[in-house]
């Protein structure tokens, strides 16, 4: 469940900032630390604030889980196999579900709450606070 969460969360996160219409901010800066965060987000919700290094958890990347499965050989080779299947199939199953999620729930619920506000282009209360302390700066 960990590798299908984290990867929802990753993908869900990611899909938010590359779409044009639900961008957080169109700052660069804010925009490239979202995407960089949206890993550590999803890392966090599937590890919690668990700071040791020795138990793996979710990879939440097939190629990093397929590469400790055949380190994993040889300490139990036949522990080994049993559980190979996990990190192609959920990583994978939890992508797909964040892009249904995204695109049929998230952006239709968007779109209805953007028709009920003002002709204005929303603005996000970091953008109004950046604006705010330019104007204070060039006051």
């Amino acid at each position: 469940m960990a590798e299908w969460i984290g990867s929802f969360c990753f993908v869900f996160f990611f899909l938010s900032q590359t779409e044009e219409k639900t961008v957080i901010s169109s700052i660069e800066t804010i925009h490239c630390f979202v995407l960089a965060a949206s890993y550590i987000a999803a890392r966090s919700v599937v590890r919690g604030n668990e700071l040791a290094f020795t138990n793996y958890g979710a990879c939440l990347n097939p190629a990093i889980a397929i590469g400790i499965f055949f380190a994993s050989w040889f300490n139990n080779f036949g522990k080994a196999w049993e559980f190979v299947w996990l990190f192609p199939c959920f990583p994978f199953l939890g992508s797909v579900c964040a892009v249904f999620f995204f695109e049929f729930i998230y952006k239709k619920t968007q779109v209805m709450l953007n028709e009920h506000e003002a002709e204005e282009p929303a603005v996000t209360n970091l953008e109004r606070a950046i604006d705010e302390a330019v104007d204070v700066e060039t006051k």
